[in-house]
């Protein structure tokens, strides 16, 4: 008799159709895309996506240079999380990707979740374009600038917000991406890969 290996993760989320765009249709032309599907990332804002879980989150930074990293926070029924994060160079084609991947118990989860809602990552999309930063009314942010997107997937639907380090919400959203890297095992500076 041959036995067969289901990896965990597809028996946990419902599969979602290989034809269904990974970003929503209507999130627009302006915002960062990174290609997370190379990666072997699910999109989240399908309905399906949710599977077996009660919330699933994903920050996603891209930063000036080659340097890209995904941390993707699904939690369970009981509270409980499992952490996948990975990091790879976006400037070369079919670079391979490192790939960390972590549970955590239901606290650590509720201390992200309340990070998430103090910076109020929810309330932009998708009622209002993503924030960016105004260089017209402000002072220019002389720092190098990372993008910050995070996606939420519950029972009430999916959430997209995206911010760049310069943004006027940027400090609430890079405390939330702090934490986010400490729970994953990673250092909080940006500049560093999974």
């Amino acid at each position: 008799m041959r036995a067969f290996l289901i990896p965990l993760s597809l028996l946990l989320a419902s599969p979602v159709s290989a034809k269904t765009p990974f970003w929503p249709p209507d999130l627009g032309d302006e915002i960062a895309k990174p290609k997370l599907a190379e990666v072997d990332e699910p999109p989240l804002w399908p309905a399906k996506a949710l599977g077996h879980f009660q919330n699933r989150f994903r920050l996603s930074v891209v930063g000036p240079g080659c340097g890209i990293y995904t941390i993707r926070l699904d939690e369970k029924l009981d509270g409980r999380g499992m952490i996948t994060a990975k990091g790879w160079n976006k400037c070369k084609q079919d670079a391979p990707y490192n790939e960390i991947r972590l549970t955590r118990r239901a606290n650590d989860i509720g201390e992200i979740i309340s990070a998430f809602d103090v910076a109020q990552l929810w309330l932009i999309y998708p009622q209002k374009i993503p924030e960016r930063y105004d260089i017209e009314h402000d002072n220019i942010c002389l720092d190098q600038s990372y993008t910050l997107i995070f996606e939420r997937r519950d029972k009430a639907g999916y959430g997209f917000t995206q911010v760049d380090s310069c943004s006027i919400h940027a400090e609430k959203a890079l405390d939330a991406a702090f934490k986010l890297r400490l729970l994953a095992g990673l250092s909080a500076h940006l500049s560093e890969r999974p």
